[in-house]
């Protein structure tokens, strides 16, 4: 790691994806990757915040991002964590060792000073590092890389064609978002998938379509046309503050399979960090045409 003196520390953070230029600010914070490598972790009312980490590190000296290649290692961290690390870095640099790191150097560390980095896992929880301690060092799905940089994010839904594109540790498919519409009249159940349209810069392209009738809880309707299968799951009648269905994109997949890192399951009260669609952060809305008549629109994440 050689240090990089010259405040580059933003530059960096947008040239490895963690941050835009422009209004979008973190990758951690806008869908559908906030609902992959963020939401699962803050749902919870008393969970902690989590924002984007990258490696190497920002201060350090690197070339600019290259398509085509990875430049940096992406991670939704606890924000206390990042904040931790970037204080004990700032000692390091400082040559102060109040909090940071031993070194095997005296003084404050310069412009094109350099230094080795070892890791270690002895003082930490094994739940907390799977993928540092798996001796394949696989990828536990959270994980990611900007494959395109456009410096932007999208609101208030994301863009392919204009927006930053990350891709899932070890895969080869970027990861985008597609949109889900669920009719249901009485027992007659209609569910359709969208993919981006490039022209309109909307979600009409439908990919797949399929209706039946979804009477008993743990009746589904499979819908085919995106990359992978798309579930609808019911759970019984609409009722306030219940659940009538659940959803699972390549269910077939299993969650932790490293080859093949493209499951995602939601349900019609899922909410997340990125409030942009929706003002309460939801993933689906709810339309209601009359009585046993409405209608579920979602986006969720999917792969290429």
């Amino acid at each position: 790691m050689v240090f990089d003196d010259q405040n580059t520390n933003t530059k960096n953070r947008q040239q490895s994806g963690c941050q835009t230029s422009g209004s979008g600010g973190s990758v951690c914070n806008n869908m559908p990757f906030s609902q992959w490598f963020k939401d699962g972790y803050t749902v919870a009312p008393d969970a902690p915040d989590y924002n984007c980490d990258e490696w190497p590190m920002a201060t350090v000296k690197q070339d600019d991002f290259k398509e085509g290649t990875i430049r940096n290692s992406l991670r939704c961290i606890k924000g206390l964590e990042n904040t931790s690390g970037g204080v004990q870095l700032k000692h390091f640099v400082a040559g102060d060792n109040k909090e940071g790191p031993k070194k095997t150097c005296d003084g404050k560390v310069v412009g094109g000073d350099y230094w080795n980095i070892e890791f270690n896992l002895d003082d930490t929880k094994d739940e907390d590092v799977k993928n540092c301690k798996d001796p394949q060092c696989d990828n536990d799905k959270w994980a990611f890389h900007m494959t395109k940089k456009q410096n932007t994010f999208s609101k208030p839904l994301y863009k392919p064609d204009k927006d930053n594109r990350y891709a899932i540790a070890k895969s080869q498919f970027d990861l985008l978002q597609c949109r889900l519409v669920v009719h249901k009249h009485g027992p007659v159940t209609e569910a359709t998938v969208y993919e981006y349209n490039k022209g309109t810069g909307e979600y009409t392209d439908q990919a797949g379509s399929e209706t039946r009738d979804l009477k008993q809880k743990e009746d589904m309707i499979t819908i085919k046309g995106l990359a992978y299968e798309t579930d609808v799951i019911y759970q019984g009648d609409d009722k306030e503050g219940e659940n009538p269905f659940e959803f699972q994109y390549a269910a077939g997949r299993k969650f932790w399979d490293t080859n093949l890192l493209k499951f995602f399951a939601w349900n019609t009260q899922s909410k997340g960090t990125d409030k942009s669609w929706d003002d309460e952060g939801k993933y689906c809305k709810k339309n209601t045409k009359s009585g046993n008549d409405y209608v579920y629109e979602c986006y969720f994440p999917c792969s290429a």
